[in-house]
């Protein structure tokens, strides 16, 4: 080939590479038109997503959102608790809300069930009673968060903050609250069996004798037993 292509003149030498190098333009072109039309699809179908869970008060909310992709959504304070007279919240099993803001949402016995929400911004969020059975919670900002009852089964919150987040009978039975930020927590009725604790910031936190505790879990060295009423 490059025998051959050296054998020809200088002139068609260069007509030949003129028309490779248009091609090979053309094709990445394309390629680059193509990788960005798919982006403004999924940054649309994200916004969608977003749209309709801001409007899920005004509707009769039987919409869900399993499987949703939300990644980095702004949702601060949006309500997806249940509508008066329903016992559930919305459905967002297995939903992607990687990093997005729910700071101050409402999300009352919501479905949380293996939903991403990695590094998401949980700060003062109403989970009370929600399902994040199997969640990835990883590094999530859960500070003054309100789980009471909520079902944190197998849920990773390795690394989570949850500065004084009220965790009252939380089920937290094998969670992985490696590293987690726990001072000043309320932890009274949780149950912590099998939960992993390495690492974990306990200092403060508020647990009585109804809390249920991992075998090789050791309290800090001056519990906290409070005797108080039922917060939200």
């Amino acid at each position: 080939m490059l025998v051959w292509f050296s054998s020809l003149s200088e002139t068609i030498q260069a007509v030949i590479i003129g028309v490779v190098t248009a091609a090979v333009a053309a094709w990445m072109k394309a390629v680059w038109a193509h990788f960005y039309a798919r982006r403004r699809t999924a940054d649309a179908e994200r916004k969608r997503w977003a749209n309709a869970a801001l409007v899920w008060a005004d509707k009769e909310r039987l919409d869900n959102f399993r499987q949703a992709d939300l990644r980095g959504a702004n949702l601060r304070g949006v309500v997806l608790g249940p509508a008066e007279g329903q016992k559930k919240g919305a459905d967002l099993s297995k939903a992607n809300l990687c990093r997005a803001n729910l700071e101050g949402a409402n999300l009352k016995r919501v479905n949380l069930k293996r939903a991403n929400l990695y590094c998401a911004n949980l700060k003062g969020a109403n989970l009370v009673g929600a399902n994040l059975r199997c969640a990835d919670l990883r590094g999530a900002i859960l500070r003054t968060a309100k789980l009471r009852d909520a079902n944190l089964n197998g849920a990773d919150v390795s690394y989570a903050n949850l500065y004084r987040a009220n965790l009252r009978r939380a089920n937290l039975k094998r969670a992985n609250l490696e590293g987690a930020d726990l001072r000043g927590a309320d932890l009274r009725g949780a149950d912590l069996r099998g939960a992993k604790l390495r690492g974990a910031k306990l200092e403060g936190v508020k647990h009585d004798d109804t809390t249920r505790c991992p075998s090789a879990f050791r309290p800090p060295p001056e519990p906290v037993k409070v005797e108080g009423p039922d917060d939200d």
